[in-house]
C-alpha cells in the first residue's frame, strides 16, 4: 500500500509495531526512490565500507545507515510501500522478497531464475520470452 504524507507517521509506527511485537517474518518497507543519485551513492558507500572491513568500520556503517534512513525519509516519504505479510498475497513483489529472504544464502542463480520463470508463467500464462514477443 502506498502511504500518503499525512498517514506516514501512523503507518511507520504500525509497521515497526507489527515487526517488533508480532514476531512475524517477511515484512518490508519499500522506498520507491527511482534512480536517486544520493541514495545510490550512500548504498555504494555502505557496500564499500562493509567489504573493506577497515578500522572503525562499525561506526562508519552505523553513520551511513543513519544517513540512508534520513535521506529516504526526507526525499521519499511519499513513496513508501509497506508489506506486512509472509504469505503470498498475489503480489509478485511480495513473492520475490519472500523468496530472496528465504533463499539468498543457498540459492544458485539457476535455481532463482527457474523459480521466477515458474512464477511468471503462473501469473501471466506464458514465459518471459513469450511475453516479450507478444508485447512487440
Amino acid at each position: 500500500m502506498k502511504i500518503s504524507k499525512e498517514e506516514f507517521p501512523k503507518h511507520l509506527s504500525q509497521f515497526f509495531s507489527h515487526v517488533l511485537y508480532k514476531k512475524t517474518e517477511g515484512n518490508y518497507l519499500i522506498f520507491h526512490s527511482g534512480d536517486d543519485p544520493g541514495i545510490r551513492s550512500v548504498l555504494e558507500d555502505i557496500c564499500i565500507e562493509y567489504l573493506a572491513h577497515e578500522k572503525y568500520h562499525s561506526a562508519f556503517l552505523n553513520a551511513l545507515l543513519m544517513q540512508l534512513w534520513a535521506m529516504l525519509l526526507r526525499y521519499h516519504e511519499n513513496d513508501i510501500e509497506s508489506i506486512l505479510t509472509r504469505a503470498y498475497d498475489g503480489s509478485p513483489i511480495t513473492e520475490i522478497l519472500n523468496y530472496i529472504s528465504r533463499s539468498y544464502q543457498t540459492a544458485t542463480l539457476h535455481e532463482t531464475a527457474e523459480h521466477f520463470m515458474r512464477m511468471f508463467k503462473k501469473t501471466y500464462g506464458m514465459t518471459p520470452g513469450e511475453y516479450r514477443k507478444s508485447s512487440r
